[in-house]
């Protein structure tokens, strides 16, 4: 698979390397471990040096093992020195498991297509002192599945992909541009970028209750389901990493000869990024003779500025706008 970059990675993460507990190529995996024969022959290895959300991870190469698959026994990862975190961050996803109706061809109890509430794994964080914390994986809370129906979405963890600001109809047209969206759909102002995977990823973290420890590894256990984890980055933020905040506004003053761009057709601006979170929209300030309006027309315009603009965006508190 490509590298998948959505922005500068950010300071606040360390990747972590799974290449010493990968056992399987994306590329390579079976019928009989994917369950489906439609999933079979598809590459679905992350691979190279990603940034996801933001945040960086040491992801497998595309030759050789490059994924841990998770089924039969338990796979422990020994860090090479320990660490301290307050959340560990996780790429992983739940190969489907589907329940046979009864006898009269109904599904008791009716918990959706992706069970939900699932245990489909235990992950077990080791401190240095010889004690563990162990945290219950369950469908549609920590994992979602590699392939989803609609509604079927998670408690806990977040698509791979960020939800992407698109820009409204009215916009576009005023800056001469054509658009696919319908008006009504451009109004939310919100969509999505699959980035072409071949399936749904999912991006947990982890809280580690005991962040005074040092941690020395985490122990995969499964339970009797199959699970597919690609990548891993640890953070110090004491704030939940996924959770961004509610929608603000800033007035950014641009360098001399510096320009945000024109968003493209996902509402990504060439000049400007943001890693933990996402920009809704960029309008450049208007500029008011506030002195003379008294005497000014009815309805006079203002000016707009060319080295300030106002940025909308969601984010979290540890975010950090990027020029370029």
């Amino acid at each position: 698979m490509p590298i998948i970059v959505n922005s500068q990675p950010s300071p606040e993460f360390t990747p972590i390397s799974l290449k010493t507990v990968y056992n399987r190529n994306g590329a390579q995996l079976s019928v009989e471990e994917l369950v489906e024969e439609s999933f079979v022959e598809k590459d679905y290895a992350l691979t190279g040096e990603n940034v996801i959300r933001g945040i960086p991870f040491h992801l497998g190469a595309p030759d050789g093992s490059n994924l841990l698959f998770l089924r039969d026994e338990a796979v422990t990862l020994h860090f090479d020195e320990p660490i301290p975190a307050h959340y560990l961050v996780f790429i992983h996803t739940a190969i489907p498991k589907r329940v046979p109706p009864d006898a009269d061809g109904i599904t008791r109890p009716a918990r959706g297509t992706a069970l939900l509430g699932d245990k489909i794994a235990d992950y077990e964080l080791l401190y240095s002192d010889g004690t563990v914390q162990s945290v219950l994986i369950r469908r549609r809370f920590a994992i979602g599945e590699m392939q989803k129906n609609w509604g079927d979405e998670c408690f806990e963890c977040v698509p791979l992909a960020k939800p992407v600001g698109v820009p409204t109809i009215s916009e576009r047209m005023a800056a001469g541009e054509s658009t696919r969206e319908s008006f009504g759909r451009s109004q939310t102002r919100i969509g999505s970028d699959s980035t072409g995977l071949p399936a749904n990823y999912w991006v947990y973290a982890l809280e580690n209750e005991h962040s005074d420890k040092p941690i020395t590894g985490i122990r995969f256990v499964p339970s009797s389901d199959a699970l597919l984890v690609f990548g891993l980055s640890a953070t110090m933020l004491k704030e939940h990493p996924l959770r961004w905040g509610r929608r603000h506004k800033a007035l950014l003053t641009l360098p001399e000869d510096v320009s945000v761009g024109r968003p493209d057709e996902w509402g990504r601006y060439p000049g400007l990024g943001i890693d933990l979170g996402q920009i809704i929209s960029v309008t450049n300030r208007i500029d008011y003779d506030n002195q003379h309006w008294e005497q000014s027309y009815n309805n006079k315009a203002g000016i707009r500025s060319d080295n300030q603009v106002i940025v909308e965006y969601c984010a979290h508190p540890a975010a950090r706008f990027t020029l370029s």
